[in-house]
This record gives C-alpha cells, structure tokens and sequence, in this order.
C-alpha cells in the first residue's frame, strides 16, 4: 500500500512553501523510520562502552567518569531548539533535512572512534593521561549530543513526508522511535 501525504518543497521562506502530493511505500516508510533503530544503536554502542572505559582503561573514579553525562543535557537545552530552528530554515539543494542528519551522523560516528581510539591516538600524539581524557570527554560529549540532535531533524523529516494522509503527529513519533 502507499500512503500519500505532501511534501515541502525548498524555499527561501516557510510561507512561499509549495506542496506538492508524494507517494511514500510502505519500503521506503521503513527506510525513514530506521534513522530512529540508528540512533538507538549508537546510543547503546557508546553508553556500554564509556563507563567501563574510564573507570577501568583511564583509572578514574565512578563520580568522575559520571560527570560525562552531566554535559549533554546542557549543551542540548540550547543546541535541540537551534538545530530544529535551523533544519527549518535550510536551503541546501539537498533538502532542509538532510544535511543535518548526514552532518551529526558523521560527528557521532567520529566521536565514537575517537573514544575507542583514544589510547592509541594518545599515544601516537605524544598525549599525556590528562589530555587522553579530556580528549574522551570532548568526544564523549560530541558523540551524544550528535545522537540526541539527530532525533530533531529525523523526526522533522519523518513529519515532512509522513504526516500527511490523515496521520497525527503522535502516530508518527511511535513509528519514529518503536524501541
């Protein structure tokens, strides 16, 4: 089956915005909500592996290695409604959407090697124990607030070609994110 719904088109201004019908299948329906499965599987790769990697390879205590939660819910409070403003007002050729995701999937992936990788990179650099864990802490930082961020434009995007058709935005979100 396919659902219709009307799709934005890229102008300068939110009220030129033409519509135009589009036909979303149930394949490519699919395809759309996955963004929320990655995000949930980026979360979950990066919040296994952190505690255990300050606490046991970079010999910090719990509290300490627990600060490095304390500094996404920070940076989002002002970061989630700028992105969401911004994805809004886009005018890239490549859609308003779709530079963000590929933006913050890329700095998510980034910050996660550079975790993974910090020993090593510290090593090779010439680093020592303090800057090897501000260096995991920044990317920490940068690979959460990345997954958190990509939920805006992810959604947003889900809205843009699903919402239509008779759906509710509620309806959407719970297909967004099912886990």
């Amino acid at each position: 089956a396919t659902v219709t719904t009307r799709a934005t088109c890229n102008c300068r201004r939110p009220s030129q915005a033409s519509t135009r019908p589009m036909a979303v299948g149930r394949l490519r329906r699919a395809c759309l909500l996955l963004t929320g499965a990655a995000v949930e599987f980026g979360w979950a790769a990066g919040e296994t592996v952190m505690i255990p990697h300050l606490v046991g390879g970079l010999n910090l205590s719990a509290t300490i290695a627990g600060l490095v939660y304390v500094l996404n819910p920070c940076i989002g409070l002002v970061a989630q409604p700028a992105v969401g403003h911004a994805s809004d007002r886009c005018t890239s050729r490549f859609g308003r959407r779709r530079p963000f995701l590929l933006f913050l999937g890329l700095l998510a992936v980034v910050g996660l090697q550079v975790v993974a990788w910090s020993h090593e990179l510290a090593g090779r650099l010439g680093w020592g124990r303090q800057s090897e864990v501000v260096t995991v802490f920044a990317a920490f930082t940068a690979m959460d607030c990345a997954h958190d961020l990509l939920l805006v434009p992810g959604r947003a995007l889900a809205h843009d070609l699903l919402g239509g058709g008779g759906r509710t935005a509620e309806s959407v979100d719970a297909d967004f994110t099912p886990f």
